[in-house]
């Protein structure tokens, strides 16, 4: 069942938005340093995914989701042509990055639990609060 407002709040640290962030970073680094060269695709991708997430979610679930979607489509598509000219690095980082995005895609559109999850419940939630 699709969330209407992912836990409750799209503005809290989810990690499709450290996944989106991660992401960016690395795409911003390898664009940096291959100036011929330009993530575009990637980075279109998680633009269109965070402000899906962000902004439109939580007034449109359904438009938000969909929306979410269809920038981690983007994403992943930007990822496959990135891997040929990153580093293997910033490829690693970037890929991380966009499984993080669907994992919370997955959690939130489809109310699956995902590996990250389960991760966060068993490690990080204890130490937080």
């Amino acid at each position: 069942m699709l969330e209407t407002q992912p836990d409750g709040a799209t503005l809290a640290p989810h990690h499709f938005t450290w996944g989106a962030l991660l992401t960016a970073w690395a795409a911003t680094y390898a664009w940096d340093r291959f100036t011929d060269r330009e993530p575009l695709m990637l980075s279109l991708g998680v633009v269109a995914g965070l402000f899906s997430f962000v902004m439109l979610w939580r007034y449109y679930a359904v438009a938000g989701a969909i929306g979410t979607l269809v920038g981690t489509v983007i994403t992943t598509a930007g990822l496959v042509r990135f891997r040929r000219y990153a580093s293997r690095p910033s490829f690693w980082v970037a890929a991380f990055g966009v499984y993080a995005m669907w994992d919370d895609w997955a959690s939130h559109a489809l109310s699956i639990w995902t590996p990250l999850d389960w991760l966060f419940e068993a490690y990080v939630h204890g130490i937080i609060s």
